[in-house]
């Protein structure tokens, strides 16, 4: 958990789950509301906290500087965790057309789909068992793939050819899933992308100017 000290304050960066869950009340702005966690947190000059969550946004602007659109799509996410449900709430903020959920507790799934109801009522979100098709974006939030002997978080011969499969997950770099998925000719998304994208957003938060932000991301990726 990095912390940074500034003449306004103290800024906190954290992926710790149980501690970004702690922080969860202090969040001020409707990404984190939406997914219950913050990632991001700082002291102000009044003494209070505020926290807010870019691991969502992080995931989306990785995909925008690739090129890729996300409102109107049809996207299918699978792990509806820390990360997964900040991407959602990204998602459905993004303007996706429609969003499934799948998870390996349908009750949690059930849970993150009701509170995106209540910031996001105009997004439909189902909970499904089974890969929904055709889709736009097939999204892995899980860790299946840190390790050489996960199974695949889905199957992506039942996917369309025009799917984009894409892995939050960074190392390795192609996981097992993203090598399928290019095997079969589907179009795919490194998780580092997520990470670099959140560099300049890091940077913002704790008051740092960042005049070029794919200059930042460069390096990072390059780090």
């Amino acid at each position: 958990m990095p912390w940074r000290s500034t003449p306004s304050g103290c800024r906190c960066m954290s992926s710790v789950k149980g501690l970004a869950s702690f922080f969860t009340p202090c969040a001020r702005y409707v990404s984190a509301q939406a997914c219950g966690s913050v990632n991001l947190v700082r002291l102000e000059a009044d003494g209070t906290l505020l926290g807010d969550m870019v691991d969502g946004a992080g995931f989306l602007r990785g995909l925008e500087l690739r090129g890729f659109v996300l409102r109107g799509a049809a996207v299918w996410l699978v792990g509806v965790g820390g990360a997964g449900a900040a991407i959602a709430a990204a998602l459905c903020a993004a303007g996706v057309e429609r969003l499934f959920l799948t998870d390996s507790s349908p009750e949690r799934a059930t849970l993150v789909a009701e509170r995106l109801g209540r910031f996001y009522p105009r997004t439909p979100v189902d909970v499904v068992t089974v890969a929904p098709c055709p889709v736009d974006f097939a999204i892995n939030a899980t860790p299946c793939g840190l390790n050489p002997s996960d199974p695949l978080p889905f199957d992506t011969t039942r996917l369309a050819p025009a799917t984009v499969v894409c892995d939050i997950i960074m190392k390795p770099k192609e996981t097992a899933l993203l090598a399928a998925a290019r095997q079969r000719g589907i179009a795919i998304h490194h998780g580092h992308h997520t990470l670099d994208a959140q560099i300049p957003m890091y940077l913002n938060f704790v008051g740092i100017p960042v005049p070029d932000e794919r200059a930042v991301i460069a390096l990072a990726s390059a780090a």
